[in-house]
């Protein structure tokens, strides 16, 4: 009788760790990746045009307002949203900027900070899910030749593991 019991105490608790085995392995694992959404909040500022997660922004004909300023100020609000892609809007996540290219002629900084090809930290707490709004400013020197500003940016977003 005591044998019995021992093998069916011995089948419950492998029929048991099984189960779990199971069990664990039909729950998928949660996609948690985390993108960055441009919004437009500033219209007024030039056109903000967005597609599959990029954004260009095109600041129409820019001239000196006052004689004493040194250079040309370009001045606009950037508004973007991280959005997490499991549907559920929670936490707090890093934001990095990085100048990826650069035509030479000009200046980008954001949120008062000069970017360069080593990413910046932007935001080290940024929500996920609001819309954020940061500042980014591009001076063209008053030696700077006519013509487009070319600088492109990287946005950069992750979270802690």
């Amino acid at each position: 009788m005591r044998r019995r019991w021992i093998a069916i105490g011995t089948m419950l608790l492998a029929a048991s760790a099984l189960h779990g085995q199971l069990r664990r392995r039909a729950v998928s694992p949660v996609d948690d990746t985390i993108s960055i959404e441009f919004v437009d909040v500033a219209a007024g500022d030039g056109s903000l045009t967005r597609a599959q997660g990029n954004a260009w922004l095109d600041v129409g004909t820019v001239f000196k307002r006052e004689q004493r300023e040194k250079g040309i100020r370009v001045r606009r609000a950037i508004g973007m949203r991280l959005v997490r892609s499991g549907g559920v809007q929670y936490g707090t996540a890093r934001l990095t900027a990085k100048l990826q290219s650069w035509d030479g002629q000009s200046s980008v900084r954001i949120d008062g900070q000069p970017l360069t090809s080593a990413p910046l930290l932007v935001d080290s707490r940024a929500p996920i899910g609001p819309v954020l709004t940061h500042r980014m400013e591009i001076v063209v020197p008053e030696t700077g030749k006519p013509g487009p500003i070319d600088a492109s940016i990287v946005w950069e977003v992750t979270t802690d593991p």
